[in-house]
């Protein structure tokens, strides 16, 4: 039902990506690797350790949109796109499904990943300081 496609740009979080989807309370039908560029090494074992990923490595940057290119080969009606920086909870993909399906829309998450026992966020950038507390 749904295809995820991981984009490996300049963060290596690629395997820890991969655990968390495979422990979804609804599992991806196909992963897809993204990875652009040669800012790390790529990891072809994931293929072999992890069955249904398919692993594509890009020599050139292709700019942001190349990884969408990607969805053309899914085969799933659903297509979830995951930065390196987000490692999804356990229950997102399902989330993220009842919402599109219940709201007719596209879900654009964003993300980074935070340290353990940090709960303090991040300040956001450009904001004024009276604008913040």
């Amino acid at each position: 039902m749904i295809t995820v496609i991981i984009t490996v740009w300049k963060r290596n979080n690629v395997e820890e990506q991969i655990q968390a989807l495979l422990r979804q309370t609804l599992l991806p039908t196909k992963i897809f690797i993204y990875h652009c560029k040669f800012n790390l090494d790529p990891d072809l074992d994931l293929t072999h350790k992890y069955p249904l990923v398919d692993y594509q490595v890009n020599t050139d940057d292709l700019g942001y949109f190349g990884r969408f290119s990607l969805a053309l080969h899914a085969k799933t009606p659903y297509v979830y796109i995951l930065d390196d920086d987000v490692i999804p909870s356990e229950n997102w993909l399902q989330r993220c499904l009842d919402l599109c399906i219940s709201k007719n829309c596209i879900i654009s998450p964003t993300g980074r990943i935070i340290p353990t026992m940090d709960f303090t966020p991040e300040q956001p950038k450009g904001l004024k300081e009276e604008f913040i507390n």
